[in-house]
């Protein structure tokens, strides 16, 4: 039976536990979308960091800035949005390209608490890049990170 525990030991030590934000500590959540390497028109990255008071969102295209705008965060929104984090199970990680694959575009998220980082998961989609299930659900906290911009897809254009 020791024996047994004993080749548990390094499974339990590689596990991390999933983040869990506390809405009372200085918290700051950011999102980045790194367009694919298409003709400048049509190029859209952007950076949105949110605060408990603010939604910040930097559009860029090629380094060249389209876009900075700031909106107001309500204190009931943002108590949302760390309730979707903690419930999300995010555990820091990546998720690369598919071998061959060039171009796509590219996606990372970071927390901070207190300044200090909890979270980094960065995903590189290209050839039809899936999320692990073990990475907890990134797709439903960038939703919601998104959502904090009224007019996203306006400022994309």
């Amino acid at each position: 039976m020791k024996y047994y525990l004993l080749l548990l030991i390094p499974f339990i030590m590689s596990c991390e536990d999933s983040i869990n934000l506390d809405v009372n500590k200085d918290l700051s959540i950011h999102y980045s979308f790194r367009d694919s390497s298409v003709p400048p028109r049509y190029h859209r990255s952007y950076d949105i960091t949110i605060t408990s008071t603010n939604a910040h969102i930097v559009v860029k295209s090629y380094g060249n800035k389209l876009a900075d705008e700031n909106y107001g965060v309500k204190k009931e929104d943002f108590n949302n949005l760390i309730e979707i984090i903690n419930e999300a199970e995010l555990v820091s990680g990546s998720v690369d390209a598919e071998p061959g694959c060039t171009g796509g575009t590219g996606e990372s998220l970071i927390m901070k608490e207190e300044k200090i980082q909890v979270y980094k998961g960065t995903i590189d989609n290209c050839g039809g890049t899936t999320i692990p299930s073990s990475l907890g659900k990134i797709e439903k906290v960038v939703e919601a990170i998104k959502a904090f911009i009224p007019n996203l897809a306006e400022l994309r254009k």
